[in-house]
């Protein structure tokens, strides 16, 4: 398998890192996106380039100005909800005052228990009444994030007897929805390969599993402390990777 050819910060120019400060951006998630938002704000402490205002909030009133703000949006293991309460705080008034807008499902958001194309197919109806709500907002798709297979004496033994690992089964779900994700949106509208990313090692290569001679990703144990949330050097890792995406929106048109 190919390496992932990645960016770094150095490659983002200070005209760019100054147009994204002049930005309204709404960010809807849950833990997960508070372990981005972390790693984000360690990114900015570290790099005096970045100037980005960062601020817990669903409040119309605060994107007056440029911000970067971000809200808990519905519920954790109901998808449906997340959609729901992103469309909702959007209609408050922020979808009239900011140019970016990204929601973000967590791994608790597919499993074995859904249908990845119903959920899919609710994600896709929300964005595109949005979007006819809002032509002027640039709206970012995100994939699903993953977690880490099991790993030790146990996954060991389950390799070797050819049982699925721990968490194989759920993340193999994740893949079908994330490959959903990218049909419809990689190259027709900005999409941010969260799954990517976190499935992407070190030395540019993908953290990967097979099932019945398919293979799939799961995310780097490297990134990840209990199997799901980023650690730190997993957030920042990802949100350098999502801050050089947001300088670079201009040029996905």
């Amino acid at each position: 398998m190919e390496k992932i050819s990645t960016r770094t910060l150095d490659s983002v120019s200070q005209v760019e890192w100054n147009t994204l400060s002049e930005k309204k951006i709404f960010f809807g998630h849950q833990s997960v996106g508070f372990n981005i938002i972390d790693g984000i704000k360690d990114v900015i402490q570290k790099n005096n380039r970045i100037s980005l205002e960062i601020v817990e909030t669903d409040d119309p009133a605060d994107f007056n100005r440029p911000i970067f703000g971000h809200a808990r949006a519905g519920e954790n293991t109901k998808p449906n909800t997340k959609c729901d309460d992103f469309k909702k705080m959007l209609q408050s008034g922020i979808g009239d005052s900011v140019d970016i807008a990204f929601l973000k499902f967590c791994y608790v958001d597919m499993s074995q228990k859904f249908d990845e194309q119903e959920v899919f197919d609710y994600y896709k109806r929300t964005l595109s009444q949005l979007q006819a709500l809002y032509p002027h907002l640039k709206f970012v798709h995100l994939t699903l994030p993953l977690k880490s297979n099991q790993a030790g004496l146990k996954g060991w033994v389950k390799s070797l007897i050819g049982s699925p690992l721990g968490n194989s089964v759920d993340n193999i779900c994740r893949n079908r929805f994330n490959d959903l994700m990218r049909g419809e949106y990689e190259g027709q509208a900005p999409l941010f390969d969260l799954a990517l990313y976190e499935s992407t090692l070190p030395n540019g290569r993908r953290q990967v599993f097979v099932h019945q001679d398919t293979t799939y990703f799961s995310m780097a144990p490297q990134y990840t402390n209990d199997g799901g949330h980023l650690n730190e050097s997993g957030r920042v890792w990802i949100a350098e990777q999502l801050l050089i995406f947001l300088t670079k929106l201009d040029e996905k048109g």
